[in-house]
């Protein structure tokens, strides 16, 4: 007997809920991405913990793409650990909109088309690049820097869809992987305290890939937590990204 229950189905994009994200497993998927059904979203409570390993749904097949959904209430985002004595990471609010568009194009070049863009679809990559030319005006956005060297960048975008309590985006966040661990920290506890002063009064909501536990675990000790995880077929060409888990 099926256990899930469809809370939504639109033209190609279906939404159930589950007991749990350890029932998301082969199955589940397949008894409901097919036909036009392009993408499925399972909606789970919200776990406690994070696995050690982060939530990779090892019992769905390499062949589907799975992004997580995470989620903070109003006031929820939290500050992640202290400053450390020198501190050498200073948040830095750019100049223009040029100054953003360009650090855009520079961070999704280097930390996400670079490292990523094999793992994931075209039509994300295009969405990425369409992100860059066009949502330099609409954002609120901050950088990270070393010294005069960029070490990571963040950006929020207000959302106000019909029927729906307005809510925060992160839509860009990414911080260099070659901080050292101080460096990182302390990134970490400045980034934080930005997010959790703009998200007082709004949800803040972000996608991950499932095969980014770094991420996964950072946004998870910001407050935020996993609500649901979205599948979609892997097209040609697209690489699967079970050795990044």
């Amino acid at each position: 007997m099926p256990f899930e229950k469809i809370i939504r189905r639109d033209k190609d994009y279906l939404l159930c809920s589950v007991p749990s994200h350890n029932a998301v497993g082969t199955e589940l998927v397949e008894r409901h991405l097919h036909g036009k059904i392009k993408s499925a979203g399972f909606q789970f409570p919200v776990p406690r913990q994070m696995p050690q390993n982060g939530f990779c749904f090892p019992r769905v097949p390499d062949k589907y793409l799975l992004k997580l959904a995470f989620v903070a209430k109003p006031g929820g985002i939290k500050a992640i650990g202290k400053m450390s004595g020198k501190p050498k990471i200073r948040l830095v609010i750019p100049a223009s909109p040029d100054e953003t568009k360009k650090y855009f194009i520079l961070t999704n070049d280097r930390y996400f088309t670079k490292p990523f863009g094999v793992f994931v679809t075209p039509q994300e990559m295009e969405q990425h690049c369409r992100f860059c030319e066009e949502s330099a005006e609409k954002t609120d956005s901050v950088l990270l820097m070393k010294g005069e060297k960029l070490a990571g960048m963040f950006s929020l975008i207000r959302r106000e869809p019909p029927g729906v309590e307005p809510y925060l985006l992160l839509a860009w966040s990414c911080i260099s992987p070659e901080l050292t661990k101080t460096e990182r920290l302390d990134a970490h506890y400045q980034i934080s305290r930005w997010l959790a002063k703009k998200c007082m009064g709004a949800e803040l909501r972000a996608a991950i890939h499932v095969f980014n536990v770094r991420s996964q675990k950072f946004h998870f000790k910001l407050g935020m937590r996993p609500v649901r995880v979205v599948a979609q077929l892997r097209p040609a060409g697209c690489r699967a990204a079970r050795e990044l888990l």
